[in-house]
């Protein structure tokens, strides 16, 4: 479950950005990728990157800065978290947790339970990192219905700790359906 939630997902999306991605941050601008059912601010230009990793499909956005990116993944799960018990809730979300830890060579700082739009159950980590630079992990995860989305700035600690990553990572929304 590790590997599926949450391992390969810093993995891949970090070995497939492109080195143009690199810019100054701007103004964020509010993106939703086409068909996609959310929106986030993004501090300039969104590469959108999808594939398919062992049946599972994700699909994700990201902006790289000199000194860090912001991201946003998208994907399916064979699970209705309707269909879950409240601690099996928190042992799938702790699963992506301890995946995106592995996948990254990441060290937990901390963690703690947090709702999207007061509704949706998420976890919320801290992380340091080491490759491809030394620095810190701001994450977010949350389960709606059969998705997982994860929200996070990753990069130099003034980068991951400032005003602006705290914005980015508080503007996820679910488009009202």
């Amino acid at each position: 479950m590790r590997t599926i939630f949450g391992g390969m997902l810093l993995t891949g999306l970090l070995c497939s950005l492109s080195p143009t991605l690199a810019q100054d941050e701007k103004t964020p601008k509010r993106f939703s990728p086409k068909g996609g059912d959310w929106s986030a601010a993004f501090p300039g230009e969104v590469k959108t990157i999808k594939q398919s990793l062992m049946g599972i499909d994700l699909t994700m956005c990201a902006v790289e800065t000199a000194d860090g990116a912001y991201l946003v993944s998208i994907n399916e799960m064979p699970f209705d978290v309707a269909d879950l018990e409240a601690d099996e809730i928190q042992t799938r979300l702790k699963a992506a947790r301890d995946g995106a830890v592995t996948a990254s060579k990441a060290k937990l700082i901390s963690d703690r339970k947090i709702k999207l739009g007061n509704k949706h159950p998420g976890l919320e980590l801290r992380a340091t990192i080491k490759q491809p630079a030394e620095g810190l992990i701001r994450q977010r995860i949350y389960l709606v219905g059969n998705k997982m989305y994860q929200i996070m700035v990753l990069g130099k600690e003034e980068v991951a700790d400032s005003d602006e990553a705290t914005k980015f990572l508080n503007s996820l929304e679910l488009k009202k359906k």
